[in-house]
């Protein structure tokens, strides 16, 4: 049976959090089909009442957890991180083999872990699932971000984001092997590492929409600012592997059409000119 840690990252969610917690605890099929060994909230030193909201949800749903066997562990980072180094933590604490991403303002489907780990039997060769998910946007809009089936993600990675990380499932070993998530970048940072993950692991994909991920709020990545100038980063600090799989053009290449479409070419170009020098 395959068994699960899964790792929170929150900050200032103290009215999300118990819903995000709540869609891991009570997954279909577990103790059946797989073993959520234990939930893993690392509170990236937040300054609202997250660390109350989670122990009133430990103390109302004890029953639960004891009936499950899963532990929900809370631990708080001395200074504000970002959401790298809070899975990262969260990932060295974990116990299992298998580590499990959620976001603390996101839903998973109560059906994620039973139809991944079904398909993690059927298909044992990769050191990363993930799964198609749909994202909400503002103004009502709703996007499907899937991928096709293939053996190698490199290239297509190079062009678009196709993991984000609350449909991560990777083995902690593989995860660890390349030193998890940037901790310096606050935008972008689940594509980085799936990019970097590609270049040395397999990556599979469970053909399914298994959650919804909230891109309305204002997260790190939502302003246009912000992840163009995290995009020019990604490709700079990867040109190298970039360019050993004769990617690197192609990368910059996607980059500067998605910014002349935004009537932006010239300040991307520039930005990613800077983090080249």
């Amino acid at each position: 049976m395959t068994e699960f840690s899964v790792v929170i990252p929150t900050y200032n969610r103290e009215n999300r959090i118990e819903a995000a917690i709540e869609s891991v605890l009570k997954q279909d099929g577990a103790g059946e089909y797989f073993k959520l060994k234990e939930i893993i909230v690392i509170d990236d030193c937040s300054t609202d009442n997250t660390e109350k909201v989670i122990e009133t949800f430990r103390e109302k749903e004890a029953g639960q957890l004891q009936k499950s066997g899963t532990k929900l562990i809370y631990y708080r980072l001395d200074r504000n991180s970002g959401p790298g180094k809070a899975r990262n933590v969260g990932a060295e604490m974990a116990k299992s083999k298998f580590i499990a991403f959620q976001d603390s303002d996101d839903l998973w489907f109560p059906q994620k872990l039973k139809e991944m780990s079904l398909f993690m039997v059927e298909n044992p060769g990769a050191d990363l699932y993930s799964h198609f998910y749909e994202a909400e946007l503002a103004g009502d809009r709703r996007v499907l971000v899937d991928a096709p089936a293939m053996d190698d993600y490199f290239e297509e990675l190079a062009k678009r984001n196709l993991v984000g990380a609350p449909t991560v499932v990777v083995k902690r070993d593989a995860f660890l092997s390349i030193d998890g998530f940037d901790e310096d970048m606050r935008a972008l940072e689940d594509w980085d590492f799936a990019l970097r993950f590609a270049y040395e692991h397999r990556i599979i994909f469970v053909p399914k929409v298994l959650m919804e991920v909230d891109l309305v709020g204002e997260g790190v990545s939502s302003s246009a600012g912000n992840y163009y100038d995290a995009r020019c980063r990604l490709i700079a600090k990867n040109k190298k592997i970039l360019m050993e799989r004769d990617l690197f053009r192609t990368a910059v290449e996607r980059l500067l059409k998605n910014a002349e479409e935004k009537g932006i070419l010239n300040e991307v170009g520039q930005i990613l000119e800077s983090y080249l020098v």
